[in-house]
């Protein structure tokens, strides 16, 4: 977040929240936001953890909430030592802790998946996979939308 700061503070469109996961429904209260889009973050958390922050994002935002996330377990592991993609040294941060599947995302309750199942070729350090790995939007709307697409 420092980087981005530093980087983007002159740009009066961006506003910076240093909020994890666990605190996103002390900080924004009920209804005060239009959408929310959480790209390649919630396989950073345990899975409990990622479950109460989307009870918390259906309460605090008013119209959609956009998940992009591996579909499954895909291993993100580094060695503390080493630096991230980014050249710094977050690869703590950068490790998967959960993985995600459409069923966490019920239709019933306002969710549209779309998947592709071969998404990731490479992985986080562009090294290429031995085997392609899937990924999925989850996509909540205030209204529920039907079926699940693939690209």
């Amino acid at each position: 977040m420092d980087r981005l700061i530093v980087e983007k503070s002159n740009n009066p469109k961006y506003v910076f929240v240093n909020c994890d996961l666990e605190g996103l429904g002390k900080i924004f209260p009920s209804g005060s936001v239009d959408s929310a889009i959480l790209n390649d973050v919630i396989e950073h958390a345990e899975k409990e953890i990622g479950l109460k922050a989307l009870a918390a994002l259906k309460k605090i935002v008013r119209q959609q909430i956009i998940i992009f996330t591996p579909l499954g377990f895909m291993p993100q592991e580094s060695d503390k030592d080493e630096l991230d993609p980014w050249g710094m040294k977050g690869t703590k941060f950068q490790e998967h802790l959960s993985g995600w599947l459409p069923t966490d995302f019920p239709e019933e309750e306002g969710w549209q998946i779309i998947l592709c199942e071969d998404y990731h070729q490479v992985d986080g350090y562009g090294r290429t996979l031995d085997k392609p790995f899937g990924a999925m939007y989850a996509i909540y709307n205030n209204f529920v939308l039907n079926s699940i697409k693939t690209c």
